[in-house]
């Protein structure tokens, strides 16, 4: 088996690390341009979308709550429909009822006008007919005696 130093290349192949000046100058360059990127362009960059990503979810639980609030105000609609609806029910059967009884009370009152008219009109009619019998029957008297007086002259004479 083979060791892990004999993958490594030799010393002398690697080269020197020496530090020089364009090393230096290209690694404050860097530096310069990273932090000038990162305050011009990454960090407003960065505000901006988490700026954004607040406004959205500030919105969205906005919405979430105008849409229960919406539930809510539906259901409670919907509530007083369903009272209004079983009250006016309650109050179209009680008209109902009190007419039913209105109309009761006033065929019974035109049966019994019916009755005392009637009743009236007989009792006027059987006194018409009593008063024509007892004129009818004096005037029968009348005629009685009147035809028998002529038959007893016609027979005296």
């Amino acid at each position: 088996m083979q060791s892990i130093e004999s993958w490594l290349p030799e010393p002398a192949a690697m080269g020197s690390m020496e530090l020089d000046a364009s090393f230096v100058a290209a690694l404050v360059l860097f530096l310069l341009v990273y932090l000038f990127l990162s305050n011009v362009l990454i960090k407003p960059y960065v505000a901006l979308v988490q700026k954004r990503d607040a406004l959205t979810k500030g919105t969205k639980d906005a919405a979430v709550g105008m849409r229960a609030e919406a539930e809510r105000v539906v259901s409670e609609y919907e509530e007083s429909m369903k009272a209004a609806r079983l009250e006016a029910s309650g109050l179209r059967e009680e008209l109902r009822r009190s007419g039913q009884q209105e109309e009761q009370r006033l065929v019974e009152g035109a049966r019994r006008d019916a009755t005392t008219r009637s009743a009236e009109a007989r009792t006027s009619l059987e006194a018409q007919i009593a008063e024509a019998r007892t004129g009818l029957e004096q005037r029968a008297d009348e005629l009685a005696d009147e035809i028998a007086s002529r038959v007893l002259i016609a027979r005296q004479s």
